[in-house]
């Protein structure tokens, strides 16, 4: 399968974790999604560091990785739809990796079926909306059961699943709107008492920029979080903040709340 193999960027990160090493964690990207998002420019791409991996060569691939960090995400586009996602993530845990899934959470019987074989340890679901319209809208597809039905499926599974730290992420593109929206996150999520709640500020892009979508400014993004955290403690300890793009590769600069 064809992999883009890096240090790993958007590393798996919750609060427990403050203290672990994530620098020398490892993205091996798939290059395909069946989402086309408002805010993303994967699909105007084209990626030169792609390398065809048989399983061969990826477990000594891994082998060489493992050496370095013991972190894999395995991320996209959308990695459910790799046929051979399965057969990599055993060779990654086959070595002693923790396991780090990013996805769109539109394929919940994949996802089950992995969970239930012992392969994620930490699963990122990217939340598109916060409600069907707008999730059909942001993900450019007019497929409701794929972007909203199999999102939620998939969450109400890993819910009762202990062993996954499972992270729900939902970008902000409308500054105005920060608070309003910041409270339909945490309506939307009020049953499962366990997740952590990942909130990204918009990076610039060409295709955000054509969709009208805009990042915040930093000191109205930090002042609307901090609002919403005393206004809802129950979220206390659960919120992960990437404010910029220094975040993206750098643990010391995302905010825990």
């Amino acid at each position: 399968m064809a992999y883009a193999i890096t240090q790993n960027k958007f590393a798996p990160k919750c609060a427990e974790y403050k203290n672990t090493n994530t620098e020398n964690s490892h993205s091996i990207a798939f290059d395909k999604c069946n989402f086309r998002c408002a805010f993303c420019g994967l699909t105007r791409k084209r990626r030169t560091n792609l390398k065809n991996y048989s399983a061969e060569e990826f477990e000594e691939k891994v082998k060489q990785l493992i050496k370095q960090g013991r972190s894999f995400k395995f991320t996209g586009g959308e990695p459910t739809l790799n046929p051979d996602l399965a057969r990599d993530l055993k060779i990654a845990k086959k070595y002693g990796g923790k396991i780090y899934l990013d996805t769109n959470a539109s394929n919940p019987e994949k996802i089950k079926a992995l969970a239930n074989d012992g392969l994620i340890d930490v699963i990122g679901i990217s939340l598109k909306g916060l409600s069907a319209d707008e999730a059909v809208k942001t993900a450019g597809i007019a497929n409701k059961k794929l972007c909203w039905d199999n999102v939620f499926e998939t969450i109400d599974f890993l819910a009762e699943q202990p062993n996954i730290r499972t992270i729900i992420t939902y970008v902000l593109t409308k500054p105005e709107e920060t608070e309003q929206t910041l409270e339909k996150f945490a309506e939307l999520l009020k049953p499962y008492p366990h997740v952590y709640i990942k909130i990204n500020n918009l990076f610039p892009n060409d295709v955000a920029s054509e969709n009208g979508l805009s990042p915040l400014k930093e000191d109205c993004y930090f002042a609307e979080l901090k609002k919403f955290v005393s206004r809802h403690a129950e979220y206390r300890g659960r919120i992960i903040l990437i404010p910029s793009m220094d975040a993206m590769t750098n643990y010391s600069a995302i905010e825990f709340y």
